[in-house]
């Protein structure tokens, strides 16, 4: 599974994240092998909880737009991620029409699956850790 970046990368906390930031999106590239292992590894800045949201092959090649607190923070294509370090507190992730609420707490790291379905259908979960893990490598 990929990262997906914008043009530039930056430092964060000893880690290098790629992050997704703008509104413009068109032909997102993805993120270098480096980039895309060393934010397989990342950890939450001090103070931050880590979001991953991800896109397995789901069978539909749309797009999903997806929003963070009401701001457009991406579009993950099948096979593909994002992660942010977010404030702690309400984090809303939105993607066609679903909306997924959790509560973050600083220093966790959270994992959010993105499906669509060939009809159409989109689905928005958290899962654990461990399963996060597992299918963002």
């Amino acid at each position: 599974m990929k990262h997906i970046s914008r043009v530039a990368s930056r430092s964060l906390v000893g880690a290098l994240l790629v992050s997704v930031v703008g509104s413009a999106f068109a032909d997102v590239p993805l993120a270098s092998s480096d980039a895309d292992r060393q934010a397989k590894q990342a950890v939450p800045q001090t103070g931050k909880a880590l979001l991953y949201v991800y896109r397995k092959q789901d069978g539909d090649d749309t797009i999903s737009a997806l929003t963070l607190n009401g701001k457009e923070v991406a579009r993950l294509e099948p096979q593909t991620f994002g992660l942010w370090n977010v404030d702690a507190g309400r984090l809303e992730i939105r993607t066609d029409g679903k909306v997924l609420a959790l509560e973050g707490e600083a220093g966790r790291i959270y994992f959010v699956e993105v499906t669509r379905s060939t009809a159409g259908g989109v689905a928005l979960r958290q899962v654990s850790y461990a399963t996060g893990r597992t299918q963002t490598h």
